[in-house]
């Protein structure tokens, strides 16, 4: 296999493995009875603050990519912190939704825009060093991802533990 054959086969994975798992929290939040989705387990968070901070997110990786291109730090690496709580916070604020029907369909939106920029980004742009740094950490756009996607899973643990395995 050629590397170019490679670098776009290990892009189609990434962009899977994360389209995959957000089928996955979708699936199981949509399982969660109304009361449920209000619900505090996970610090301050309630299943709708999870969902819009996955919102959040993906509109996040869609502009830090862009600014990656361009040779610059994401301007999300202005807020790190713990956890990137703040961050979190500021996203949560943004992208919560009072209406479940619209939260999901605001994730529904994000993740396929997020989906589209991304699988249209040419194999050699998503995998570039593009020189950006941050405390020595080479920022690559394809990093972006594979983070979101670890991210998610953890999510989905989580709710899975706290609604579904808890006795």
């Amino acid at each position: 296999m050629k590397n170019a054959d490679l670098l776009q086969s290990q892009k189609e994975h990434i962009l899977s493995e994360l389209h995959q798992v957000r089928i996955e929290i979708i699936s199981a939040v949509q399982q969660l009875l109304p009361i449920q989705r209000s619900e505090i387990f996970l610090g301050t968070w309630s299943v709708e603050d999870c969902l819009a901070h996955l919102v959040g997110w993906d509109y996040t990786n869609i502009e830090a990519a862009k600014a990656i291109q361009n040779g610059l730090l994401p301007e999300f690496y202005a807020h790190r912190d713990k956890d990137w709580q703040g961050y979190n916070a500021i996203l949560v604020n943004k992208y919560k939704l009072k209406d479940w029907d619209e939260l999901i369909a605001s994730v529904h939106t994000s993740r396929r825009l997020l989906n589209d920029y991304f699988e249209q980004l040419p194999v050699e742009t998503f995998f570039k060093d593009w020189g950006v740094r941050y405390k020595g950490y080479k920022v690559i756009i394809s990093r972006l991802l594979e983070a979101d996607t670890k991210d998610v899973r953890m999510h989905l643990q989580q709710i899975n533990s706290y609604f579904f395995e808890r006795i």
